[in-house]
């Protein structure tokens, strides 16, 4: 993000310095613009999707729901990803884990510490995967790729659901 400038913002959307500012105080503001958008588009999808299904089938459908959210806005996921330290992203993380998976967590009544750990192990790996998947330009689909995560995230097997969340 610190590479894109203002100019260059300005030459692509045809408007001048002034506009730029007039609207926004620099690239930082104009990208949480973009991802407020489309984080109430994203959780406008989620609540859409029933939160009280005690199920480890309900993950799968979150985490196809937010990897077709991602395929259709490649290139700002892309582009967000690069930097997770940066203070948009940090917030898309803080929503997810705040707006989805707590929740979710709860439905599956494991402890909120466990919980906690859990998203921290998990999301960094889950990170990485979509930081490839994205770069190379989504190979397989939604469909595709939620099938490969949830096959090698640990709690989402029934087996192991059924033995530690019942």
């Amino acid at each position: 993000l610190n590479q894109i400038t203002v100019g260059e913002v300005c030459k692509h959307a045809l408007v001048n310095r002034s506009t730029f500012y007039s609207h926004f105080q620099d690239i930082y503001d104009v990208i949480a613009q973009i991802e407020t958008d489309l984080e109430k588009e994203l959780l406008q999808t989620y609540e859409e999707t029933d939160l009280s299904v005690r199920s480890v089938s309900i993950v799968r459908e979150y985490l196809l729901i937010f990897l077709k959210f991602a395929a259709k806005y490649r290139r700002f996921y892309q582009l967000l990803m690069k930097d997770t330290e940066n203070p948009v992203a940090k917030n898309l993380i803080s929503m997810l884990k705040d707006q989805v998976v707590t929740p979710l967590m709860r439905g599956l009544s494991v402890p909120d510490r466990t919980a906690s750990y859990y998203f921290s192990y998990v999301f960094a790996g889950f990170l990485s995967v979509i930081r490839q998947w994205l770069d190379e330009k989504c190979p397989e689909t939604p469909e595709e790729l939620a099938d490969i995560l949830f096959t090698v995230m640990p709690l989402y097997s029934e087996e192991v659901f059924r033995e530690n969340f019942r």
